[in-house]
């Protein structure tokens, strides 16, 4: 029977079969030594150390096995889009801050999870970036990253507030929430973070045929269901 409930359940049960963790990272963890290469081994040196040790310190949010330790932070990454703020124009992203009402949620964001995060881009909480490495660069140096950021990689036309993107990202900035600490790094320095981001992804998720059983077909006309993905209403148009 199709009803709300039944269909909710539907959905669970399909997310829930989604489980992609079959990492060369995960392999590493488990003994193989091999598979994952040295310059990602290089990059989690600096993932998991903290400053004091050379490192960037991102284990101490993207913790655990999942890579995140599901708490708020706010980390100014830029702002485009409508955005959910308050005030006239609501174009600034005020994040957690629209449920607590608490001024220290105000831009934060929950920690996502790396796993097979070389597939989820664009990345930050509004998309604002088209690339991991400079993603990486944000996070070991957020103020530079908005000095220099190129506006040019966002691909999508008419994009909302992009004339406020400086301004309402400088006050996401200033107001972080908690204290953040540039990092110096370097361009290899950075590449091996990027590798060992890299080998969190399952090679299910890169691979079609392994991906089959959650995909619709590429030929509609052979799959099964395609009469539904491409249902017409009476107008005519594609539902």
């Amino acid at each position: 029977m199709i009803t709300e409930q039944n269909i909710s359940f539907a959905i669970g049960e399909y997310e829930r079969s989604q489980v992609f963790i079959n990492s060369p990272w995960k392999q590493y963890v488990d003994g193989d030594n091999t598979a994952i290469s040295n310059a990602a081994k290089q990059g989690a040196i600096l993932f998991f150390n903290t400053q004091e040790e050379g490192g960037a310190d991102c284990a101490s949010c993207h913790s655990g096995d999942f890579f995140t330790d599901e708490s708020f932070y706010n980390v100014a990454t830029p702002q485009i889009g409508s955005g959910k703020g308050d005030g006239v124009d609501g174009s600034k992203d005020f994040g957690r801050f629209r449920e607590t009402q608490n001024e220290a949620d105000k831009f934060a964001f929950r920690t996502p999870s790396l796993l097979n995060v070389e597939v989820t881009g664009p990345w930050s909480h509004a998309g604002a970036y088209t690339s991991l490495t400079e993603v990486v660069k944000h996070m070991t140096n957020p103020q530079v990253a908005l000095d220099n950021y190129d506006i040019t990689q966002l691909s999508q036309d008419s994009i909302r507030n992009l004339d406020k993107l400086t301004e309402n990202t400088q006050e996401a900035l200033d107001a972080a929430s908690f204290e953040i600490v540039p990092v110096s790094f370097n361009d290899v320095e950075i590449a091996n973070i990027v590798e060992f981001l890299k080998s969190l992804t399952d090679p299910c998720v890169k691979d079609r045929e392994c991906l089959a059983k959650w995909i619709p077909d590429t030929n509609i006309a052979e799959d099964p269901n395609g009469h539904q993905l491409n249902a017409v209403s009476e107008e005519g148009n594609l539902l």
